[in-house]
């Protein structure tokens, strides 16, 4: 790797504190960062190499202190960071899409993700036939996929969409990134 992170915690000042080193050269680098007492320091690797952050040893110190900033605010699973919108089509040939359901959410980045378990959703399928739900529920769960990802890599991009042109479905979905 490289690179590592270290973790100090003073519990008789209830501070916890991290910072970056060198695990070749056993040197420390960068800012030393205040985190809460649940933080995970294998979610925190597992996040940054998500996001595709690169080497910390070679950014800028600003840079730096930004990335680990986002990352650190995504990891704290009790801090709401986003808004999403989630709308499902149904889409018939030669007509308009009309809307069989929408959910809105506010949440952390680790529960920001919409169920297809829905009561409208469900009832799109038969007893005998679950087609339709399971067409939705791959659609619901590649636009949860889609927006965890634009927002982990801060994407300018703030919407996707998927159709299932043979069972006749639409997803939409939108976030905003809330201000901190």
């Amino acid at each position: 790797m490289g690179w590592e992170i270290w973790f100090q915690e003073d519990e008789d000042n209830d501070r916890h504190l991290f910072g970056f080193f060198s695990n070749t050269t056993m040197q420390s680098f960068g800012p030393v960062f205040s985190v809460d007492y649940n933080f995970d320091k294998s979610n925190f690797y597992k996040l940054w190499d998500s996001a595709f952050l690169g080497d910390p040893r070679f950014m800028e110190a600003g840079e730096l202190e930004e990335n680990t900033k986002w990352i650190k605010r995504i990891s704290n699973d009790y801090e709401d960071i986003a808004t999403a919108n989630l709308k499902i089509f149904k889409v018939k040939p030669n007509s308009a899409p009309y809307l069989i359901h929408e959910d809105n959410i506010v949440s952390s980045y680790d529960m920001l993700s919409f169920s297809p378990y829905k009561e409208t959703l469900e009832n799109l399928s038969t007893e005998d036939e679950w087609e339709d739900f399971d067409a939705v529920h791959d659609i619901v769960e590649q636009l949860n996929e889609d927006m965890k990802d634009g927002i982990l890599k801060r994407n300018e991009k703030t919407t996707s969409w998927l159709e299932n042109v043979r069972h006749g479905f639409r997803g939409e979905i939108s976030w905003k990134v809330l201000d901190e």
